[in-house]
Parts: structure tokens; C-alpha cells; sequence
């Protein structure tokens, strides 16, 4: 309600709000939502927040295989997503995305939907899991992206034996698939352990891929050596009671452009009281 009309803050207050109700039909076929923000340091003595702050919207969907969606487009909340972000491309994004969509082998489903408002062109994010390794060329050149096959290829092979899952993170804009091209690669080996590997990884599990991608060229030495440190349980006292930090690796992500290969990594954080422990394994060290 405090949003500007029109802004972006006002398009996802109503998105949110019409998730909210227990008679909406988006509850339906959406299983989640997140908001995802760029960090950008306003300039020196600025107050207002900097241009380009909006968060993006990310939607968990149910899992269906493509072939069901391209049966019944429906099902991917295209409209409802763009809505959220103060687009009004929805049409357009939508037809883009059915074509993305008729590449994908039958079994393939979409994970994630997304919409980034800081970033040019505009594009939907699509996130496809349960792609197979030796489907990803003939994917890729169905969309045209022919010149990504070879970097996908080297990228996977050498990230197998550590990272043995992995998604593909790929942007929609209206002309089509976008060039740049995210594979995300998770340390579990399946994928009920994988979408919350960062509660049942440490930092002996999370070594020889920081090191991987220090030999490939794909991340500097001295942040390869500082990551897997990030895994820790810290100790907290407070008033209330004694409590645990506890900090883990998600999963990597590799994105490959004109420019090369870009490595990020996707960690969590939570803090619990110290009985209630999450279910752990692998070593996280420990510290008051």
C-alpha cells in the first residue's frame, strides 16, 4: 500500500497479495516464490536506493514434464510472473517461451521461473531440470545457440565427477533464447538431497570443487581457497538461550558468455536454537 502507482513495488504487492488468497487459482500451480536482489552501493551521500534495486521474482513450480506443458501452456504462470515484475510483454514472453519449450525432450521439466526488472532486455528465466548430458547439444541448437554447445560440453565433463547433477539456467527475451547460458551443478547425488544439499554439505565435500574450479580457470586461487570455509556451525549467546549459526554451500553455478566462464556459488544461513540441529553431515567446524 506505501508503493508508488505504478512502480514495480505495487505490481508485486498485488502479485503477493492475490498468491495470499486462499481462493486463488496461481496457488494452484505455484509452489513457491522468492525474491532475488542485486547488492549495488548507492553512490557516496545518496539517500534513495540506487536504480536497478528492484528484486527479481522467482516461482517454484510443481514438477510437470514439458511435454504436459506444451499440451497445456497454461500451467506455466508466464503471465502471473511478468505481472509481478510491472511488465506488460506478457503475450509476447509467453509465445517466446512455448518456443523454448518445444525443444526440450519430453521428460525435461522447468524448476524455476524468473523475472530479473534490473536487467536488459527483458527475459524470462527459465530454470530446466532433468536434462540429460547427452541432450544438451541438440537442445541448444534447436535454440539456435549452437555456439554454446562446446563450452556446455567442457564445462559438464570436467564438473562430473564432483558436481554429478546439474540444471540449466537459460533467459527467454521475446526474440528468442538469450545468449547467456547458466549451468547449475550440485554436489548431491540425487536430486531429493540437492535442493538442500547446503544442510547436509561441509566443507570436505565442497574442497576438491573450489579446487576444480581454480585449476579450470573459473574462479581466482584465493577465493577458491576461501569458500569451503563459509561452511561453519558458529556458536551464539544470547539472553533467550544459546544459539547455533549454521552456514552451508548450496550449489555452483557456471555462466557461460562471449567473455568466457563465470563462476558463483549460492550459499545459506539459519540460526536455531542449539537442541533443534538440522540434519548435518560432512565437516563444518565449529566456533564461539
Amino acid at each position: 500500500q506505501a508503493a508508488p502507482p505504478g512502480s514495480a513495488a505495487a505490481a508485486l504487492g498485488r502479485f503477493l497479495a492475490r498468491l495470499a488468497s486462499t481462493d486463488s487459482a496461481l496457488r494452484a500451480g505455484i509452489a513457491g516464490t522468492m525474491l532475488e536482489y542485486d547488492l549495488v552501493a548507492p553512490p557516496a551521500g545518496a539517500e534513495a536506493e540506487p536504480a536497478g534495486s528492484e528484486p527479481g521474482v522467482f516461482l517454484q513450480l510443481p514438477p510437470a514434464p514439458a511435454a504436459a506443458l506444451r499440451e497445456h501452456p497454461q500451467r506455466l504462470p508466464i503471465a502471473a510472473l511478468v505481472s509481478a515484475v510491472g511488465w506488460t510483454e506478457a503475450g509476447e514472453l509467453q509465445r517466446a517461451v512455448a518456443r523454448a519449450l518445444a525443444a526440450l525432450p519430453p521428460r525435461a521439466w522447468v524448476a524455476h521461473v524468473g523475472a530479473l526488472p534490473s536487467r536488459t532486455p527483458r527475459a524470462v528465466r527459465l530454470v530446466i531440470q532433468e536434462l540429460g548430458r547427452g541432450e544438451l547439444a541438440g537442445v541448444l541448437e534447436r535454440w539456435d545457440r549452437r555456439e554454446a554447445v562446446g563450452p556446455a560440453a567442457e564445462v559438464l565433463y570436467h564438473c562430473e565427477e564432483v558436481l554429478p547433477r546439474f540444471r540449466l539456467a537459460l533467459d527467454v527475451a521475446a526474440a528468442g533464447v538469450l545468449p547467456r547460458l547458466g549451468v547449475e551443478l550440485y554436489r548431491a547425488g540425487s536430486w531429493s538431497d540437492a535442493l538442500d544439499s547446503w544442510l547436509s554439505t561441509g566443507r570436505d565435500d565442497w574442497a576438491p570443487v573450489t579446487e576444480l574450479l581454480a585449476r579450470r580457470g573459473w574462479c581466482l586461487p584465493a577465493k577458491a581457497r576461501a569458500l569451503p570455509e563459509w561452511c561453519a556451525l558458529n556458536t551464539m549467546f544470547d539472553p533467550r538461550g544459546v544459539f547455533v549459526v549454521y552456514k552451508g554451500i548450496n550449489h555452483v553455478k557456471l555462466t557461460l558468455t562471449d567473455a568466457g566462464v563465470d563462476a558463483k556459488a549460492y550459499a545459506g544461513m539459519t540460526a536455531f536454537r542449539a537442541p533443534d540441529e538440522p540434519r548435518t553431515r560432512g565437516s563444518h567446524g565449529n566456533s564461539g
